[in-house]
């Protein structure tokens, strides 16, 4: 009976020992695998790694491309529009039809300009570590400067534009930011009147606010198209009423602008009544960047 129990006590030690020693095996295999799955993970990191900055150090070519081939574009396009413009002054020198013909490329090349503008504007307008530099601006003056460089576009096709502008205004914004919004909205009002209507460029305040108010006799903008009003590459149904190019972006481009600079930007549009985009600056917070401006 010993015998028997001795026995039955060996085999069930070799038995476990055997169990343990193929568990142990299969865990060896299991790290084994384990530790070259791990290397081939940091591996395709290392690899998914390099492929990123590859693609960042492309896009960011692209972008130089870019920048140095619109710059070398708009230089020359910049320069036309300037020379058209000064020819126009003189209508006494041009015929009719010579008249007519300097129009539509004075049309051409406004749309040209603004075509690479906008589309450049998109490009950095995304960028996260875009920047707003602030500055004191008068704010009468630049309106009615706006007034006076889009009164050659509107001349043509026989719209008048009646500024009404407060005298003395003063804020503290980015420049630069505050022409391409002005510019995308005073375009889109030349763009959508047909001849002989009128467009009005009202700068007001209050005690909490400055206003622009930029007012077309237009067709107006649908239901449909108001909800998508903001959205690139989104033309509206509507289209320019003499021939005019447009992308689908400057309203996109207003509203993001409006948005990084704390402003806000209201429509009010009714179908054949024309169409209201306002901008409204709030004085605390000018104030505010004011102050800042002067830390």
């Amino acid at each position: 009976m010993a015998d028997i129990l001795i026995i039955a006590l060996v085999l069930l030690f070799i038995t476990g020992t055997t169990l343990l020693v193929i568990n142990y095996l299969k865990l060896r295999h299991m790290h084994a695998t384990i530790i070259r799955q791990k290397a081939e993970i940091v591996k395709q990191m290392q690899q998914q790694a390099k492929g990123e900055a590859r693609v960042r150090e492309l896009i960011e070519k692209n972008n130089q491309l870019l920048r140095i081939v619109s710059h070398d574009l708009k230089s020359p396009i910049n320069r036309i529009y300037a020379l058209i413009q000064l020819i126009q002054e003189e209508p006494q020198n041009l015929s009719e039809n010579q008249h007519e013909y300097l129009g539509k490329t004075h049309q051409t090349i406004a749309d040209i300009n603004s075509m690479i503008r906008n589309f450049l504007d998109t490009r950095w307008l995304d960028d996260p570590a875009l920047e707003l530099r602030a500055e004191k601006i008068n704010l009468t003056q630049t309106l009615n400067s706006l007034v006076k460089s889009f009164q050659p576009l509107a001349s043509r096709k026989k719209i008048q534009i009646h500024p009404s502008i407060a005298q003395n205004v003063f804020i503290y914004e980015d420049k630069h930011f505050l022409l391409r919004i002005l510019e995308n909205l005073m375009s889109n009002a030349v763009k959508f009147s047909t001849e002989n209507k009128n467009i009005y460029v009202v700068l007001e305040e209050d005690e909490s606010n400055y206003l622009i108010a930029i007012r077309d006799e237009g067709p107006g903008i649908n239901e449909d198209d108001q909800r998508k009003l903001y959205q690139k590459y989104s033309p509206l149904s509507t289209r320019p009423t003499g021939g005019e190019s447009t992308t689908g972006l400057g309203l996109a481009i207003v509203k993001s602008l409006t948005d990084k600079m704390g402003m806000e930007l209201k429509c009010i549009s009714q179908v054949s009544a024309g169409t209201t985009f306002s901008v409204i600056i709030d004085k605390n917070k000018n104030q505010e960047k004011a102050i800042q401006l002067k830390a």
